[in-house]
């Protein structure tokens, strides 16, 4: 719990003025902004099936909603494109963790409307120039040793087949 929410206060951090998310935020309509709301909801609702209800009970917005996933994959790609600052361990479950974050933005992306789908798809575009940056594709070998769809060659989607340039301490 404690490292969580360590994580939580560096995306905190590190979500500042000109950033991806903060833009499509700033641009967000009253009427988007209730969209993204629904889909926040249902996104909570799912969370708190899996807690305990102490926990539950006190929830009251989705860790993985869909402007904080897209804090959360900045952060990711903001980290390694600093070359993992302020990170003395990162797991790489921990990193298995924010690529299944970049699976919920996809799935956010086919479920919005229109205007607003249109909005994510560029931000998460710009981000997804920069992970590929940071990243070199290498079929998913470095992974497949931690994630069983990768070794099995189920998992396709791209990010899941790149590797990081530069590896965390603690990987």
């Amino acid at each position: 719990m404690a490292t969580d929410f360590r994580r939580w206060e560096l995306v905190a951090r590190r979500t500042r003025r000109g950033s991806e998310t903060e833009a499509l935020a700033a641009g967000l309509t009253p009427e988007e902004r209730q969209e993204l709301a629904v889909l926040d909801l249902q996104r909570l609702v799912e969370e708190k099936e899996g807690m305990a209800p102490e926990y539950a009970a006190r929830a009251e917005e989705p860790a993985y909603g869909v402007l904080s996933s897209l804090r959360l994959w900045e952060s990711l790609i903001y980290d390694m494109e600093q070359e993992w600052p302020e990170q003395d361990f990162y797991m790489v479950y921990e990193y298995l963790n924010d690529l299944t974050v970049r699976d919920g933005l996809e799935e956010y992306c086919e479920v919005l409307s229109g205007k607003l789908r249109a909005m994510l798809r560029r931000a998460l575009d710009r981000l997804d120039e920069r992970y590929r940056a940071v990243t070199y594709e290498d079929g998913g070998a470095e992974l497949g040793q931690y994630w069983r769809p990768l070794s099995e060659r189920t998992e396709t989607r791209w990010w899941w087949t790149r590797r990081p340039n530069d590896l965390p301490p603690g990987w």
